[in-house]
């Protein structure tokens, strides 16, 4: 084994909406070999799933307000972060939390579309999201990591 990485888009596929079948679109476009592995983002899986929601049809409860209070969040996406969360892990700058299935992740692993025309206190809020909050989980779960004597920490990179 070379230990080399290669990286290879997978050119000619269509945008993604509710209902694509992305697996089917992505073995017909792209050119395999044994041994491949196949990334996907998770933003491409969300439009195929249907799972993309506006804020504005979002209604924030009272529990969602608070926080979003806190963490000076919009509230309609705090909702949809606690209602894909079994527990919040941290909720301080950012809001960390233990998804349904069972990962622990920033903001439940939903994100805000913004692209690179936010300004730059959205990219400041972004840094701690994608970045800070592997510190902030790291610190609020080791705890406990060390005292059963393992632990996992899954990090995700976005772009």
């Amino acid at each position: 084994m070379s230990g080399a990485l290669e990286l290879i888009p997978v050119p000619g596929l269509p945008e993604i909406a509710e209902g694509d079948d992305l697996a089917a679109l992505i073995a017909e476009a792209a050119r395999l070999a044994d041994g491949d592995v196949v990334a996907v983002a998770q933003k491409v899986v969300s439009k195929a799933e249907g799972r993309r929601r506006l804020l504005a049809e979002v209604a924030a409860g009272e529990r969602a307000r608070e926080l979003a209070a806190g963490l000076d969040k919009d509230p309609a996406l705090v909702e949809l972060v606690l209602a894909e969360s079994r527990r919040i892990v941290r909720a301080e700058r950012v809001l960390i939390v233990e998804t349904t299935s069972g990962l622990v992740c920033a903001n439940a692993g939903i994100g805000t579309g913004m692209g690179v025309e936010a300004p730059d206190p959205a990219w400041e809020q972004i840094w701690h999201v994608n970045v800070m909050a592997h510190v902030y989980a790291a610190r609020a779960l080791l705890p406990a990591w060390l005292e059963a004597g393992e632990g996992h920490l899954l990090i995700t990179a976005s772009a």
